[in-house]
């Protein structure tokens, strides 16, 4: 109820504002309107000046022509009376300063007068006209102000919503992903901590929906490009979606072809973020059959240069020729009375603008009950990069080597579950660490005990994060330390008046551990040992020679699992390896695990070739 009556006060103070800009702008307008007063006179004026010199030589010949424009410029400026204003002062100086312009009186007969009526009511239709163009223009700025402030309102709306969800998110994930990898925990309990990891992720990838409307609304939409894991990405995709498809008794199969490259720079999160609604979609609307994800890669000339064309084709109901258009359209659904799923409508509008962004086009072929063929093609550059960070995403860190000693982190945060997350996080790895619950008691801290590095989160009472931030930075004591903030906020405006504040950093809640993992490199050099780093070693030790010792059933079974990149086949062939040689099949689910199917692929071939097998 207090959030409720929070919104419903700042609904008010909105509208009061809306009320004063109008306010405001009226009384600016009158002032305007003042101003034309005093323009029609000195034009008037200057065109009286004019006739006397250098157009002298006028005489009494169409004296009306010289004040149009004092009129016309006048009207344009003030509008209707500040017009008729200038017309009437036009008519005066011609009746009564004629003197002035040449010997004999301009108004003498009916004629003359006529003439003045003319020129009086066209003066007013102008004036008119330019009144109506003035009051447009005001109800346009007056409705352009009122857009940018409603806008304004919204982002700030869905800045402390995703604040108030993003929190105990944070909690959800984190805690499940420790629970995850301890020591003991039974495959069970990790499959289970599965499903609430990949449904909190689909709860942010909500969230993060609704955002990236307004970002792309406001055109703040930006990519963030650097190296990505092409395999581990689409297995992922793979792995999420696969469930709902096992679910609906629909085969979902993934195809990587032997030319893409494993490593390339792309914007990671927008790429993933695609193939995730493209093949949520087709599983959606796919009651029987298949659903395949291929992907293919197009070279541009030069070796690192290429393309990544993304196929998502299914056996679904179709798409209406008249909805193919439509789909991309924010909040658009088909309705279909087969498909008991709902969602959005947000999936492809945000994958269009995505792909649009990388540089692409989503295309759709569509035929009503036989299916549908999403695709779209991105330019990306090859990437020989493969460092600890990409691989410890698929492992679990297992010690951790510091450049010093007894280096001091404080936590600054308020909610005391989300200290106690992070200080689980950072508690293996032997840091001294205190905690603060509010900004003002975690710079009286700072000030008293010199850390090494603060987490500090951004929305807290007493003393807020970037208001500590400021603090710490002007003090000569604790200018130097680094601080990194963590904020439930995802408005880029937010980020860049969180590092102006003087934070060095900035974590977007919720947090991956690894991204905690990062900072500890950065700024205090730590270096981490992962699984998956102990076991790349076995890895470059793989000899294609040994699969010589396997009967060749299996090896047949073995490359026709990796040509199909099938990873739950390959896994099925080498458990049957293991009975005969557990050392060749602990290497094979060591490449499995890597998505390293091509190696396998090449080795076997390798050996046909030479006729070894």
């Amino acid at each position: 109820m207090r959030k409720v009556f929070h919104w419903s006060v700042k609904a008010c103070t909105f509208k009061a504002q809306i009320s004063m800009a109008q306010s405001k702008n009226k009384y600016l307008y009158t002032k305007h309107w003042w101003n034309g007063f005093a323009l029609a006179y000195a034009l008037v004026m200057l065109a009286s000046l004019l006739r006397i010199w250098p157009l002298q030589i006028l005489g009494m010949k169409i004296p009306w022509v010289t004040f149009y424009p004092a009129v016309m410029i006048t009207a344009l400026y003030g509008g209707l009376y500040s017009g008729l204003f200038a017309s009437l002062l036009s008519c005066l100086a011609i009746y009564f300063l004629w003197p002035f312009f040449g010997p004999n009186p301009i108004i003498v007969e009916g004629a003359d007068w006529i003439g003045m009526i003319v020129f009086f009511l066209n003066c007013l239709m102008i004036s008119a006209i330019a009144e109506a163009m003035l009051r447009a223009r005001l109800r346009a700025f007056i409705a352009i102000e009122e857009a940018d402030k409603a806008n304004r309102s919204k982002s700030i709306f869905l800045a402390n919503m995703s604040h108030e969800l993003r929190t105990p998110l944070n909690a959800i994930l984190g805690f499940t992903r420790l629970t995850k990898k301890m020591d003991g925990a039974s495959e069970n309990i990790q499959a289970n901590m599965d499903i609430v990891i990949r449904s909190g992720e689909h709860l942010l990838n909500l969230i993060n929906n609704v955002l990236d409307i307004s970002k792309i609304e406001s055109g703040t939409l930006k990519l963030e490009e650097k190296t990505a894991d092409i395999n581990f990405l689409l297995h992922e995709v793979h792995s999420l979606l696969s469930i709902r498809a096992v679910e609906k008794g629909i085969v979902c199969s993934l195809s990587i072809h032997p030319d893409v490259p494993r490593f390339v720079i792309v914007d990671q999160g927008k790429l993933h973020q695609i193939l995730l609604n493209l093949v949520g979609n087709a599983i959606k609307f796919t009651i029987t059959g298949t659903v395949k994800i291929r992907v293919n890669a197009v070279r541009n000339g030069t070796p690192d240069s290429l393309r990544l064309r993304f196929e998502v084709e299914d056996t679904g109901v179709g798409i209406p020729p008249k909805d193919q258009r439509k789909i991309f359209e924010p909040f658009f659904q088909i309705s279909q009375q087969e498909i008991k799923e709902t969602g959005t409508g947000l999936g492809l509008a945000i994958g269009r603008q995505y792909a649009e962004l990388m540089g692409g086009k989503i295309h759709v072929h569509s035929d009503e009950g036989k299916g549908s063929l999403f695709y779209f093609e991105i330019p990306v550059t090859a990437s020989s990069e493969s460092s600890e960070l990409l691989l410890a995403i698929q492992g679990r860190m297992t010690r951790v080597v510091h450049e010093k000693d007894n280096q001091k982190i404080l936590i600054v945060e308020d909610e005391p579950v989300n200290r106690l997350l992070l200080r689980n996080i950072l508690a293996p790895m032997n840091y001294d660490i205190r905690e603060a619950s509010n900004g003002k008691e975690g710079v009286d801290i700072a000030g008293n005990w010199g850390p090494d590095l603060i987490f500090m989160d951004i929305r807290m009472p007493v003393m807020n994060g970037k208001d500590a931030a400021k603090a710490l930075k002007s003090d000569e004591k604790t200018k130097n330390i680094t601080i990194v903030a963590l904020t439930a906020h995802a408005l880029e405006e937010e980020r860049q008046e969180i590092l102006t504040a003087g934070c060095n950093d900035v974590i977007s809640k919720p947090y991956h551990e690894n991204n905690i993992y990062e900072i500890l490199a950065k700024y205090l050099n730590a270096q981490f040992i992962y699984e998956h780093s102990e076991a790349a070693t076995k890895e470059n030790t793989f000899n294609g020679q040994t699969l010589e010792l396997l009967p060749s059933d299996l090896i047949a079974d073995l490359y026709n699992a990796a040509m199909l990149l099938d990873s739950n086949a390959c896994a099925a062939v080498t458990e049957r390896i293991h009975l005969i040689n557990a050392d060749v099949a602990g290497q094979l689910n060591q490449l499995i695990s890597d998505y390293q199917f091509k190696q396998i692929f090449d080795a076997i071939t390798s050996l046909r070739s030479n006729g070894k097998l």
